[in-house]
């Protein structure tokens, strides 16, 4: 038992021995953090410069951060992709998906469109991943915090063939938050139109 005990605390007391005289031989003095000192100036009314109306270009489409590997090659060049079926409950507004890759005199772009039946809108594509197998992207942040997420793969990869038909061509699960908390989620089923250019 005592050789138990020794061969257990022998190692204990030589690492806090160790510990001990390194702490008092590997000590450096510790340096005083700067001081910071903030100052405010103060701006009369008659020493602001005065405002000027600067007249901005409004662009077709916000920049988009697009990852690409050679979808083309079986998705052509402009597609839209709908839920078939009713609209489920959790998205009442949404109308389709809207795909253009390689279309010349246009920017590449993704975007899903909602309507009612006073107006529509558009949801511009901030990031996205398209392959032969998957889709993935994130729209811009709306002002009122929307936005909408999806991630699927495409099930089919004739689409000349099934274009128009009804027939799933993509499925995944498409996401609507506001704010970054999740509204509405749903695993869906889209066909494909091709829109042109194909």
């Amino acid at each position: 038992m005592k050789t138990l005990l020794l061969c257990l605390l022998t190692p204990l007391f030589t690492f806090s021995l160790g510990m001990g005289v390194d702490r008092v031989f590997s000590q450096r003095p510790i340096e005083a953090a700067p001081t910071v000192v903030k100052t405010r100036e103060e701006v009369t009314p008659e020493a602001a410069p005065a405002a000027t109306a600067i007249e901005t270009p409004i662009l077709p489409t916000p920049g988009l951060t697009l990852v690409l590997d050679n979808p083309t090659k079986i998705l052509g060049n402009y597609a839209a992709f709908s839920i078939i079926g009713p609209k489920p409950r959790e998205f009442p507004y949404f109308d389709f998906i809207e795909v253009a890759l390689s279309v010349e005199g246009l920017p590449d772009f993704i975007s899903v469109y909602e309507s009612t039946s006073e107006t529509s809108y558009e949801y511009h594509t901030s990031f996205a991943v398209v392959t032969n197998r998957k889709l993935f992207f994130v729209t811009s942040q709306t002002d009122s915090g929307f936005e909408y997420r999806f991630d699927g793969e495409f099930v089919r990869t004739d689409f000349e063939r099934i274009s128009g038909k009804k027939e799933v061509a993509l499925r995944g699960t498409l996401t609507k938050t506001k704010d970054g908390q999740t509204v509405a989620e749903r695993f869906v089923n889209l066909d494909m139109n091709y829109l042109g250019c194909n």
